[in-house]
Order: C-alpha cells, then structure tokens, then sequence
C-alpha cells in the first residue's frame, strides 16, 4: 500500500493507527487536530502533509519511520509530544514552529542524519535530550524566546560545533551540549573578556563554561562578590578571575568572602 486517503471530516488519527503500515505518503485532513501515541511509528512513510489545524502531535507518533525525510509541522501545532520523531534514520530537516511552547523529551533523539533544525520564535524550552545523539547537526541558532535548554538536549552530537545563544536565556541543564561546543551571543553588550575566559578553560564542560559565562555576566562591571565566590566555589576556577582587567583587585574581598563562608582560602 502506496498511500491512504483519509476522511475529510476526520478529527482524530488514534494511538498505533497506522503502526508498522507500509504506506509512503499521507496527507493529514484539514479536520485533523489530533494524532496519537505510536499512530505512525514504524512505518515506511517518506512523506507527511500536515494540515494548518492540527494541534497535537502525541508521543512516539513517528518513532522509527525510518523512511521520512523533512518534517515541516504546522504553524498552529501546539504540543509535540516526547520522542514523537526519534529514531527516524532518514530525517534532515525539521522546521518546529513558535507555537510549540516546549520541545519535549527526545523529540528528535538519535536522528543520525538530521542536518537543518529551525526552531522558531515561540518556543520557550528545549527539553532533555531533544536532541541528542544528532551526530549531522553542525549549527543550531537558539531564538531569543527560549528561556531553558534540558540536559543532555545536544549530547553526543559529536558534529556540533557551533551553537548561537540569545541573551535572555535563563538556565543550560547539565551536559547539554557536546565539551567542544563555541558559544555565540547575539548581542554586542555582551562583556568581551567572557569569550576570553571560556577559551582559556579547556578541560571544563560545557555546563560548567555556559554557567561561568552567565555568572561573570551577571556579575557585571563592579565584579558582584557573591557571584564571584558561587563560581570559584562550584568550579575551582578561581584562579582564571585574577587575570582579566575588569576584575583586578577583587583578590583580597574573595579571599575574605572564602575565609568567612568556608572556611578556607581562596586560590
């Protein structure tokens, strides 16, 4: 079987509809709002046509169509469940559109060949490993309306090298992107001595350089105390705030701040 027709007056495509259906193309109807869990999953289907309607993608609904290609989903979809396209061998490009407030879970995990990734404005959170092991993706542009990227939401995608930031967003969960990743921010407020410390640390993490940069930012021109500690304290790196002009003389308060708070020194 080639392809299917569906009814016109069609609102809902049920869980495990067209589970391991060899069909290849199908055209969702514009009455559509709804597809369930596994409804396409494993399936030889290459081609998808989604309706404007459409609100709600569940989860798994295309885990394993090994044969899709591009995924262009539709401006009013509103929920893209957990894994609803991972393991889909064969997926190189995805437009995810503004109205898919989260990212859910594994969305796309493990989508070896997934090369093009467009998330649009809208989008406020990128959930754990969403995206992970996409060992094709080179670049990621992160929207500015992004607030919170999930752990391990990049690992392994050992390709990456290339990730451009907005300059309101408020957390990086631990491991989210591969050690080798260069951060960009897509502002030129943005303080110049931060890209110079991240370069200097090569051993730390990601995590561990997204959190300096934002601490240091956050920090600002006067070198906030507290600030400054919370990062000497979490990462070791103290050492590293001594070197650039903007911090110069905060040696003796932090050396204080440390005596006072854990009773040590600081480096």
């Amino acid at each position: 079987m080639q392809s299917v027709h569906l009814p016109a007056g069609l609102r809902r495509i049920e869980a495990s509809c067209f589970n391991l259906a060899t069909i290849t193309e199908i055209e969702i109807p514009e009455a559509t709002e709804y597809i369930g869990r596994h409804a396409f999953s494993g399936s030889a289907i290459r081609r998808v046509v989604f309706n404007s309607r459409l609100k709600v993608i569940c989860g798994f609904a295309f885990y394993g169509a090994n044969n899709l290609k591009a995924v262009v989903l539709p401006r009013g979809l509103e929920i893209l469940g957990e894994h609803a396209f991972s393991h889909c061998e064969s997926l190189e490009a995805v437009v995810i559109p503004g109205g898919v407030a989260t990212i859910e879970s594994g969305v796309f995990e493990t989508c070896e060949r997934l090369q093009q990734v467009i998330i649009e404005e809208g989008v406020t959170q990128i959930g754990d490993r969403a995206l992970k092991e996409c060992v094709s993706l080179q670049k990621i542009v992160i929207p500015d309306s992004i607030l919170l990227i999930g752990r391990d939401a990049f690992a392994e995608c050992d390709r990456l090298r290339e990730v451009e930031l907005p300059v309101h967003l408020k957390g990086v969960c631990e491991s989210a992107f591969p050690v080798h990743t260069k951060f960009h921010y897509r502002t030129s407020s943005r303080p110049s001595h931060i890209e110079c410390l991240i370069q200097s640390l090569p051993d730390a993490d990601c995590y561990d350089r997204y959190m300096i940069m934002e601490t240091i930012r956050n920090a600002g021109e006067d070198g906030d105390v507290t600030a400054m500690m919370y990062m000497a304290k979490c990462y070791h790196l103290g050492r590293y705030l001594l070197k650039p002009r903007l911090v110069r003389g905060m040696k003796k308060p932090l050396q204080k701040v440390a005596s006072k708070q854990n009773g040590g020194s600081f480096p």
